[in-house]
């Protein structure tokens, strides 16, 4: 390659990833360059002018880091984005995995400061290293701070890192740990079912007395409170069993599929595959059989993380009451920081073993720097060129008004990415003969009501960090994709959330194993089950069809406004739940699909539920086309 054509290159470089270059005086070398990744560095958090300093991080302070290479032909790889193709991992490798010259290079500049090169990934153009904080400053020329910002601490650099302009990094990840991933899973409730002689989980069960707090087969069956704050009323449902799901969303025609479908979370719960056969025992449905996993040894900053046992055994169980015959293969990361998950979800795309990712975490977009966003919107990318679909919660939090943790509008990421689908979230209101009797977009509103037997001192609460409901919005970071343009609302110019829902108001929500025993099975909810719900319908999709589908969120636009799609449409404001009490003995309220922020459900696109569910076997053989 010519001098010329290298230094046209670095400068078409410069300009994409955000460089601030500084030049010696004198006839200076590229060596003798620095630049200053921008868009790794504090400036690059939209909320860093809310940032409060909490003083200097501990020298000693382990951190891992993910420095990025360019990858080849750029250009041609947007251009098969674009045009949504999907080619084989040996094309991509041989088109665009990044110059092993080029990751010597990185690779041996690191080492000489001080950082330990733990895995070079050319595919994805990456170099992890780990290293002290007193090693990363003097490395990037930064130094590491505590920081605070709308109710989050965690570690920003107090500028953007500087590196050699010869080596060609485009970004360092995992300098700024704000914006760590989490789950939310449901609390797990103690489940009251009616007493019968002869009970067994899942059976028919005769009705009850009113004024009882057993749950309720149907919507109205059973209710706890004679004073009603809603017309239409209930306990909350009984857990739907995997037989209830596949009916309500017309999946019969999964049962025989074969897909390999992916889950990606942190750590491990070793125990999953043994949950998951104590719920198919409960309900006589066929045991989980084909089970992987490839997990992390945790490092340092597990420590941090929520324990994700919990939505391990939800995302497992799920998969399988959708496609009970795949093989699902879990992904444990080395920790919730972004730098590790995308580290695990380039492992995922690489050993292409699956071909569908589902992914129940996230944080909000307004706290990620640039180069977490960059570099996973990069594996991301490579999933979608080589068929696989990277599917993602939209979360639990509305809009994040209302979240006491954020308390401003914004939408969750990686759900924000335009490489993902996203997925909101509905409620299920069953009928005395098992069919839907309403459909909702899941959005609540949580209630202190103190007396049963009337409305007196009926106050609206926070119901905790998983109440509010599906996640939407529009992104303040991403462009607004090809296959959204004038289909969604709210925007017409960035990427709006969620594409599509499922099952998610934990009040409607199914049946989950937590734990060895029959005792330990409650009610899943959330985004974090409607992602595997949706992710197993793809999958089993992609299983019966063979279609070549990578990201799988144009195809939903397509089919909105088929059968194929069940539009969500409301009411708002009809339906509520008694769902157990408070610490104080007041009753919980929840008005089910009751909007508690700006999200709102509206006929075809909304930001709640995106175009709706899918549904059927239209579904199953349309998608793709």
């Amino acid at each position: 390659m010519k001098t010329r054509q290298i230094a046209a290159g670095a400068v078409a470089l410069t300009a994409a990833v955000g460089m601030t270059v500084t030049a010696t005086t004198g006839p200076a070398r590229a060596a003798d360059r620095t630049v200053r990744l921008t868009n790794s560095g504090r400036a690059s958090i939209a909320v860093h002018d809310k940032l409060v300093d909490r003083g200097a991080v501990a020298s000693h302070t382990l951190m891992h880091l993910s420095l990025q290479v360019p990858l080849r032909n750029e250009r041609i790889r947007q251009d098969l984005l674009r045009k949504g193709a999907v080619i084989s991992p040996q094309q991509y490798d041989r088109l665009f995995a990044a110059s092993p010259a080029d990751l010597r290079k990185v690779a041996a500049w690191a080492t000489d400061h001080g950082l330990r090169v733990t895995a070079t990934d050319a595919t994805s153009g990456a170099v992890q290293v780990t290293g002290t904080a007193a090693a990363i400053n003097k490395a990037f020329r930064i130094t590491l701070r505590t920081a605070h910002a709308e109710g989050r601490t965690g570690i920003v650099p107090d500028n953007a890192p500087a590196v050699p302009a010869s080596l060609g990094i485009s970004g360092v990840s995992g300098l700024s740990t704000l914006g760590r991933s989490a789950v939310r899973p449901q609390q797990q409730l103690q489940v009251r079912r009616e007493p019968v002689a002869r009970h067994t989980l899942g059976s028919q069960q005769t009705a009850a007395a009113a004024n009882n707090q057993y749950c309720s087969k149907y919507w109205g069956q059973n209710l706890a409170v004679t004073a009603h704050k809603y017309a239409k009323m209930s306990n909350y449902q009984c857990p739907l069993s995997p037989q209830q799901a596949v009916k309500i969303y017309g999946m019969s025609g999964a049962a025989n599929a074969t897909p390999s479908l992916g889950i990606l979370l942190w750590g491990d719960d070793p125990n999953a595959l043994t949950n998951a056969n104590v719920l198919s025992g409960a309900y006589g449905y066929p045991k989980l059989t084909k089970y992987s996993k490839l997990v992390a040894k945790p490092n340092a900053r597990m420590v941090d993380c929520e324990d994700g046992s919990s939505e391990q055994n939800l995302d497992v169980q799920s998969t399988h009451d959708i496609a009970p015959k795949a093989a699902i293969r879990y992904y444990g990361a080395a920790s919730c920081y972004f730098v590790d998950t995308t580290a695990m979800l380039a492992k995922a795309v690489a050993e292409h073993k699956v071909t569908t990712v589902s992914m129940s975490f996230g944080a909000p977009e307004k706290f990620q720097d640039a180069s977490d966003l960059s570099q996973f919107n990069r594996v991301a990318a490579q999933a979608a060129l080589t068929g696989i679909s990277v599917i993602v919660c939209s979360m639990d939090s509305g809009d994040y008004s209302t979240d006491p943790d954020v308390g401003a509008r914004t939408v969750a990421f990686p759900a924000s990415s335009p490489f993902v689908t996203a997925v909101g979230g509905t409620a299920v209101g069953l009928t005395s003969s098992g069919g839907r009797g309403f459909t909702l977009g899941w959005a609540s509103r949580y209630w202190d009501q103190p007396n049963a037997g009337n409305l007196t001192g009926i106050k609206r609460v926070y119901g905790g960090h998983n109440s509010i409901g599906a996640g939407g919005g529009v992104s303040a970071k991403f462009a607004q994709p090809a296959w959204q343009r004038g289909k969604v609302t709210g925007t017409t110019t960035k990427r709006a959330m969620p594409d599509v829902a499922a099952l998610a108001d934990p009040v409607t929500g199914l049946a989950i194993a937590y734990g060895p025993s029959t005792a330990e099975i409650s009610i899943g909810g959330g985004t974090s089950q409607a992602t595997p719900l949706v992710a197993a319908m793809v999958g089993v999709s992609k299983s019966i069809t063979k279609r070549q589908v990578g990201n799988a969120a144009p195809y939903f636009y397509k089919l909105a406004g088929s059968s194929a799609i069940r539009d969500v449409t409301g009411p708002t404001g009809t339906y509520g739940a008694w769902f157990g009490t408070w610490d104080n003995g007041d009753q919980v309220i929840v008005g089910v699909g009751d909007k508690p922020d700006s999200l709102t459900v509206a006929k075809a696109w909304d930001d709640i539920t995106g175009v709706g569910e899918p549904t059927g076997q239209g579904f199953l053989t349309g998608f793709g086309r």
